[in-house]
């Protein structure tokens, strides 16, 4: 089955982030993540158990590592991978909305379980 953003309802993260969660396999997950800065609420400090992968499709991200003192801006076509346990945040640069790709590795159980609830 292939989805589209169009195809599926979206999750809010927190104010003003939603996540459409596109494919979801037994080793990985695939979602499109979009914030607005004009409402969105200031983005937790993350951490995984899990590998992720970003990768900017529009907008700019200011991404912080908090607990090693890294930060970096990433632009639009630029990708960052997000080791497990490692304590992350990051949030639109500006007034133009963030797109962000993300895979993740393995799914994330409450995506895992969200998905076959909504195939079966």
């Amino acid at each position: 089955m292939a989805a589209s953003v169009k195809d599926v309802e979206p999750t809010e993260l927190w104010k003003g982030a939603k996540r459409w969660v596109l494919a979801v396999g037994k080793n990985v997950s695939l979602a499109i993540v979009e914030i607005d800065p004009k409402i969105a609420a200031p983005h937790p400090v993350l951490k995984h158990d899990h590998e992720e992968i970003i990768y900017i499709l529009g907008g700019t991200n200011k991404l912080e590592y908090p607990e090693l003192g890294k930060e970096w801006i990433m632009k639009t076509g630029s990708a960052k991978l997000h080791d497990i346990g490692v304590g992350h945040k990051g949030g639109p640069v500006g007034d133009e909305k963030l797109y962000v790709l993300e895979v993740r590795a393995p799914p994330p159980k409450e995506i895992e379980v969200k998905w076959r609830e909504k195939k079966s």
